[in-house]
């Protein structure tokens, strides 16, 4: 016999063997893919889970501070700072001013919590209008940072520029 018969003659066995091998193959990939998927499925449960109680534990704590701090306005009788409230307080006072600009603004940190400021803008008011807005910002619990008063040429009315913060 020479190399070339050997070569050419495979035996059956050999077939088969092959075929066991390839199957095998494939079963072995096929568990390990349903593996990882099973193992990968698993893991986004556990992470819907704790996201889950994330946002509960937060929904229960702007709860808890919101009714904290609506607590302690209604017990100091001040009401907490908004735009809603500034809106407010300046439609009721100002009659003949414009309102150029109403903005929230965060300004340093004190003692871990940023400190939650406003500033209004209105232009083309009266002096009166001035004063009984300066009293409702005061009674409403609320503080003046800064408060300009201008007086542009050629005019009788005011021009206001004020930041209002919480005490």
């Amino acid at each position: 016999m020479n190399i070339k018969d050997l070569l050419t003659y495979v035996p059956e066995r050999a077939y088969y063997g092959l075929a066991a091998l390839v199957v095998v193959s494939f079963l072995w990939g096929g568990y390990g893919f349903f593996n990882d998927a099973r193992l990968f499925d698993h893991k986004i449960a556990l992470k819907q889970l704790e996201l889950g109680r994330v946002i509960a534990l937060k929904d229960k704590y702007l709860l808890y501070t919101g009714a904290a701090r609506k607590d302690s306005a209604r017990k100091t009788g001040e009401a907490p700072l908004s735009l809603g409230l500034m809106e407010d307080l300046i439609s009721k006072n100002f009659v003949s001013g414009t309102l150029n600009a109403l903005k929230p603004v965060t300004l340093k940190e004190k003692k871990g919590k940023a400190e939650s400021v406003v500033e209004v803008k209105v232009t083309g008011t009266a002096l009166g209008e001035v004063i009984s807005f300066v009293n409702a910002v005061e009674s409403s619990g609320l503080v003046f940072k800064k408060f300009q008063l201008t007086l542009p040429q050629d005019q009788e009315l005011i021009d206001l520029f004020a930041t209002i913060t919480e005490r």
